[in-house]
């Protein structure tokens, strides 16, 4: 009896675990077929490459400096689904939420601070930094030529 209450329990925290997460509906129109961003954080520096699929779908992978990848997720119309046999990654989610929305300031030419983000933009030097909460990224775009 206490193993079925603990197995239930276990799983309602699990599917907990997602539902804090900001949803996105509108998908930013991206110029470039591939879009590459060094990534910097407490962890160290790894590499987001970001693909859009069609319309409203976009795929996210982070891979390490050696090249193994850390997380591969598809948002497509506002849902995120793993891509391929990679764990859930709820932190590179989160970075992947969070360049979503920088990418969205772009296209639409705002400072964003919320609630939830601040993302500060240096012109001069083309890095942006990102807070969420206790996570904070430094994010470059790599040119791909």
């Amino acid at each position: 009896m206490v193993k079925k209450w603990f197995s239930i329990g276990l799983m309602l925290l699990c599917m907990s675990a997602c539902h804090n997460l900001p949803v996105m509906t509108v998908a930013p129109v991206m110029v470039k077929k591939t879009t590459f961003f060094q990534v910097s954080d407490k962890n160290g520096n790894t590499l987001l490459i970001i693909e859009p699929y069609a319309k409203d779908q976009w795929r996210f992978i982070q891979v390490n400096s050696l090249g193994a990848p850390i997380s591969r997720q598809i948002l497509h119309k506002g849902k995120w689904h793993n891509d391929g046999f990679l764990p859930p990654n709820i932190q590179a989610r989160k970075l992947f939420i969070a360049v979503y929305t920088m990418l969205n300031q772009q296209k639409n030419g705002s400072h964003t601070h919320s609630d939830q983000f601040l993302i500060d933009t240096n012109q001069q030097s083309d890095i942006t930094t990102i807070s969420w909460g206790k996570l904070q990224w430094t994010i470059r775009e790599i040119e791909n030529d």
